[in-house]
């Protein structure tokens, strides 16, 4: 049977009318990002021109300071920078989106990470180079106000910290040969750390797990895997102990000098997840999709080319729209997630080189 085409105006008006990137009542999705190469943090609104998605730059604030990380604090709108040389920075997000210097402070550590707890409390923060996990409580204003706590487990290379959904376990992996994964008890009343049960995850060689995620209703937690070029997904138990489910590899070949895995997101519904895969002088740059089954395991769903080496990634708050950083190439770009976890490039935009941590504020609809 012979499928009637509509015309490509009523097509655009359709699209228009359904999406909820282009509703009337639309506001714009910005995203924030901040370099450690260029020492800057750069503000990018996604929304439609001439009937198209772009991306454009609407502010670009200069650091200092090798800025790696970037949080923000829904109930107070700050945004939390820290940098690599130890550096601390705190902005306001103001209701045209653009940002306002509040404070500059000096942090125990220089953080390549930094997260909330669930009840905005308080702020921690891992670092690469030393391999602490830092705890400060926030004042009423959200404000940093006094380190609370401080863990190192003798290693570098801690590359993220993430707090359980019941606000009471901490997650901390680390990187390359020192390749562990360390858990924690965490008191919300005084933000005070104590060994999880066991303290040290075993966890198979040459994983390297890099950054989590947290499914948004299931007790899961997944690892992006830097050294094994994959996922390793597993069930949170009742007292916040981990159970490996799954070790997912992006590809079917054996990991490869110069390949490593980046940073991960989930949709918000939970169906599906996101990790880049970065070449470091190779040819595989891209973004693998895998779809989450109902008992938390992995399926894959290939794999999308990106910009030069993939870094940081961010996830609209409907989940339709995943944005890229290309560290190389200096890019953000902005693809359409579709029904079945599939990508679709919709913009791109030059931010600068080595931006390596993003994320994305505002709702596509109201």
């Amino acid at each position: 049977m012979m499928t009637r085409l509509l015309p490509l105006s009523l097509t655009l008006a359709l699209f228009a009318a359904t999406s909820p990137l282009f509703a009337k009542d639309a506001m714009p999705l910005m995203i924030y990002g901040v370099s450690i190469g260029e020492e800057k943090a750069v503000v990018v609104k996604f929304h439609e021109k001439d009937g198209k998605p772009i991306l454009e730059v609407v502010q670009s604030e200069p650091l200092g300071a090798p800025a790696g990380s970037i949080t923000h604090h829904p109930d107070h709108n700050l945004l939390y920078i820290g940098a690599k040389d130890g550096r601390g920075f705190v902005y306001a997000v103001n209701d045209d989106g653009k940002i306002e210097k509040v404070r500059e402070m000096p942090f125990k550590s220089g953080y390549c990470f930094l997260s909330l707890d669930r009840s905005g409390r308080y702020l921690l923060g891992v670092s690469y180079e030393s391999g602490n996990l830092d705890v400060y409580r926030l004042d009423a204003k959200g404000l940093p106000e006094k380190l609370v706590d401080s863990r190192n487990e003798k290693k570098t290379m801690a590359h993220s910290v993430g707090v359980s959904s019941d606000n009471r376990s901490v997650y901390v992996p680390y990187v390359k040969e020192e390749n562990a994964l360390y858990q924690y008890r965490f008191d919300p009343e005084t933000g005070k750390l104590s060994p999880g049960a066991p303290a040290n995850i075993e966890i198979p060689d040459a994983v390297g797990p890099r950054h989590l995620a947290f499914h948004p209703t299931k007790p899961y937690v997944y690892f992006s895997n830097e050294q094994q070029l994959g996922v390793s997904a597993y069930k949170i138990g009742p007292r916040g102990g981990l159970q490996q489910l799954q070790i997912c590899a992006a590809l079917e070949t054996p990991p490869a000098e110069g390949l490593a895995a980046s940073d991960i997101v989930i949709t918000p519904d939970g169906r599906f997840l996101y990790v880049p895969v970065r070449g470091f002088g190779k040819p595989l740059n891209a973004v693998f999709g895998y779809a989450i089954g109902e008992g938390g395991r992995l399926k894959s769903l290939g794999m999308t080319a990106t910009d030069s080496i993939p870094w940081a990634l961010g996830m609209s708050p409907h989940g339709d729209h995943l944005f890229v950083t290309s560290s190389k190439q200096g890019s953000l770009a902005a693809y359409a997630i579709d029904n079945k976890g599939g990508l679709k490039k919709e913009a791109s935009v030059k931010i600068g080189e080595r931006f390596w941590d993003i994320l994305v504020l505002g709702e596509t609809s109201e």
